[in-house]
């Protein structure tokens, strides 16, 4: 069972990751959304089958006089909390999916209203780059009067 429980961490350890590049990179498509909706149910269905299977070991263990007992149950009870916490994700990530998705739509409509490029052949975003920012190749006439020009 020790198994289970080092693969439940490393598959933790990767939804968080990815779970993470998803949700706080900006929109991501929808199938990304819909992709993390349904690892975090699968992760809530694992860790509730690993919750009654330590449970059940962990009551076997201690009925029997073996020193594993708490540790069993110990896991057992994360994977309650795990089950509740991944639920309670989908659930929040299912009802509020469209804040984070770019749906299809959004994603044909990119032109230059959204992107603009400097005649420098880059691109860029103006929500994240200052759009005041003269092109490249245009020049910027100032002009100075005579007496401003004394001083």
């Amino acid at each position: 069972m020790s198994f289970a429980a080092i693969w439940a961490m490393f598959l933790v350890i990767a939804f968080g990751l990815l779970g993470a590049r998803i949700v706080f990179g900006g929109k991501a498509p929808e199938l990304l959304i819909g992709f993390l909706i349904g690892v975090a149910s699968m992760l809530a269905q694992l860790f509730f089958v690993l919750a009654v299977i330590f449970f059940g070991i962990g009551t076997e263990a201690a009925l029997n006089g073996h020193k594993t007992a708490p540790s069993d149950k110990a896991y057992g009870a994360f994977g309650l909390v795990n089950t509740i916490i991944y639920a309670v994700w989908a659930i929040i990530l299912s009802v509020n999916r469209k804040a984070v998705a770019l749906n299809q739509k959004e994603a044909e409509n990119v032109d230059v209203e959204t992107y603009k490029s400097n005649n420098t052949g880059e691109v860029y975003n103006p929500a994240t780059k200052p759009t005041n920012i003269p092109p490249a190749n245009t020049s910027v006439d100032v002009n100075v009067d005579d007496e401003e020009a004394e001083l």
